[in-house]
């Protein structure tokens, strides 16, 4: 299977920059909100992830697989 590269960003909510704009919810497309990220909706169309870079401002927090 082919590699592909796909890039997520986040700038706040309903910002035209997010990428993607939209996620697939239970009642379809709608506006990508920070939730997304929490809960890894963001990321259901692209599995598996097999590398992951992340770039935020100095003392950002993040969790992966829900870890303390």
């Amino acid at each position: 299977m082919a590699k592909k590269i796909k890039q997520f960003r986040y700038y706040g909510e309903n910002n035209e920059n997010n990428q993607p704009l939209t996620v697939v919810g239970n009642t379809g497309p709608r506006a990508m909100n920070y939730l997304d990220f929490m809960n890894g909706n963001v990321f259901a169309n692209y599995y598996p992830i097999v590398q992951l870079g992340i770039q935020a401002m100095p003392g950002t927090k993040f969790y992966l697989n829900n870890a303390i």
